[in-house]
């Protein structure tokens, strides 16, 4: 007869919604919501009205730094630091929005979020491969929400060089070509088909529990609805 092992809790520790681009809405355990990188109408998408507990914003371009559709006046982060907020940390790490150090397209802000002990990289429309400095600053991700559509940020190529400088758990792609966007990106293909495991969502919302963080990392395509 076999060991029996414990099974792992499937509780859901975080709930990440897909609002189409970067944005998305990420709700804790305890009910905080994060919401991150709005944007206006005109991309293609339609932001829907949200009331968050907080906004972080990576970079104060139209598609990711509109507050037009969010309801109430939550605090907004949008530069390098570290808060704490109702007892989750969040800290924003300079990066860039491109190759040649934000000479082209300026700075970017990804952010690190901790809900209910699970740490939540969003890394807004990065453009480069990690510094040393940069890895270490956002170390030990176990959610990674990454652009990889290309032309303004990492492309395929480039994205997957960020997850296996990061080793997160979970990979959900954003920031790329869907039948609603108006930018010239590639396709998530590009990148979802390059990966050992991928799972494609009808439903635009990833329920993540701590089963779902052991093992080998999983690419969660979100559909935008």
């Amino acid at each position: 007869m076999g060991l029996l092992l414990p099974e792992r809790d499937a509780t859901p520790l975080v709930k990440v919604r897909w609002l189409g681009h970067a944005s998305f809405l990420v709700t804790a355990q305890d009910g905080t919501r994060w919401l991150s990188d709005p944007y206006e109408d005109s991309i293609g998408y339609m932001m829907p009205p949200i009331d968050p507990d907080f906004v972080t914003i990576s970079h104060p371009h139209f598609d990711h730094a509109s507050l037009q559709a969010i309801i109430g006046y939550p605090p907004v982060f949008d530069r390098r630091g570290s808060v704490h907020f109702r007892g989750h940390h969040v800290r924003g790490v300079l990066t860039y929005h491109d190759a040649m150090g934000g000479e082209r397209w300026g700075d970017n802000v990804a952010f690190v979020v901790e809900f209910a002990g699970i740490r939540l990289a969003h890394l807004g429309d990065l453009g480069h491969v990690l510094t040393h400095y940069q890895r270490a600053e956002l170390r030990a991700v176990d959610v990674l929400m990454i652009p990889v559509g290309g032309t303004y940020t990492l492309d395929a190529a480039g994205a997957i060089e960020v997850v296996k400088q990061l080793e997160p758990r979970i990979i959900i792609p954003m920031h790329y070509r869907t039948a609603e966007v108006v930018f010239p990106l590639e396709g998530v293909e590009m990148f979802a088909n390059r990966w050992p495991r991928t799972i494609f969502h009808q439903g635009s919302t990833l329920e993540i529990s701590q089963a779902m963080l052991g093992g080998e990392s999983q690419v969660h395509v979100l559909n935008y609805s």
